[in-house]
Parts: C-alpha cells; sequence; structure tokens
C-alpha cells in the first residue's frame, strides 16, 4: 500500500524508515520496494529479501549510496526505458521530468515520463525522488513530498 500522507515521517526517526518498505521477490529478483503507511515485516529469512533490506537499510543510514541486489523490472518498453534513465541519475543529483525524456530520445514526452514513474514498483532502486519538476520544485510522487524531500536532503541535494 503506497502512503499519501507524511504522517509516518512525522512519527518515525529517520532510522526507522527502512522498515516502511515493503520488499516483494521474484523467480529473478525483487520485484518491488513499495513505502507503506505503517511498519511492515519483510521475510529476511529470504537471502535475496534480507540482501535487498541490508542494503535498502545502509542507503537509509548513509552508508552506500547504491543499491545493487538483482531486480525484475516490469513494465511497458516506455515505462522500462524511463526506470533504466532514471538509475543512471547519481546519488546526490536531481533531473527534471524533461531531461528524463530527453534522455529516453522523446524529448516532449514529459507528462508521459511523470505518468510512467506514478507506476515505478521499485522505489529507492529506480529513484523517482530524484526527478523534479522543470522549476526545480517537489512534485509528483506518490509516497508523498515529504518522503521525497526527506530523501532528497538523505542525499544531500536539497
Amino acid at each position: 500500500m503506497k502512503v499519501h500522507s507524511d504522517q509516518a515521517l512525522k512519527t518515525k526517526p529517520l532510522e526507522d524508515l527502512i522498515h516502511h518498505y515493503k520488499i516483494v521477490r521474484g523467480t529473478q529478483g525483487i520485484t518491488a520496494v513499495t513505502y507503506c503507511s505503517e511498519r511492515v515485516e519483510n521475510d529476511v529469512s529470504d537471502s535475496l529479501v534480507q540482501s535487498a533490506f541490508l542494503q535498502i537499510d545502509a542507503y537509509l543510514r548513509q552508508v552506500r549510496t547504491t543499491l545493487d541486489f538483482p531486480v525484475e523490472i516490469k513494465g511497458t518498453p516506455f515505462q522500462k526505458s524511463v526506470y533504466e534513465a532514471v538509475m543512471k541519475i547519481p546519488y546526490g543529483d536531481v533531473w527534471t521530468y524533461k531531461e528524463v525524456a530527453e534522455a529516453i530520445g522523446k524529448p516532449n514526452a514529459q507528462r508521459a515520463v511523470g505518468g510512467a514513474l506514478n507506476k515505478n514498483p521499485l522505489s529507492l532502486v529506480v529513484p523517482c525522488h530524484r526527478v523534479v519538476g522543470s522549476d526545480g520544485k517537489l512534485v509528483g510522487f506518490g509516497s508523498g513530498l515529504s518522503v521525497k524531500k526527506t530523501l532528497l536532503k538523505l542525499e544531500g541535494s536539497l
């Protein structure tokens, strides 16, 4: 369940954010990392889920800046191209929706990029929090703008 409020961030310390991410395993890799409004328990007895959990925890504690566990990226060819482009945005940097559209060779597809990112099942892995409006403002984040702001502050880009 995606959250549409920032209540969890108001009540939980940053270190506890890991417990608000649901990690879902597929046959070849992780298929979803989704922010939830309430604490979730992930099956860390599964080695792949445990690896993802530990890497995300280290990212949220600012111990690591990349996530490299196996993933299964699902979606349309357009969505996949958007996700792959967004995965290239460096830690601590932001791109606009227009820059993502240009990176995939569709310079007028900013709205379509936003639509694809709205369906992003791999939060943090496909770091859509690093995509901002053309004026640099924080817009369009399914987990809530305060989560986006928190993640960008964590990465030093705000």
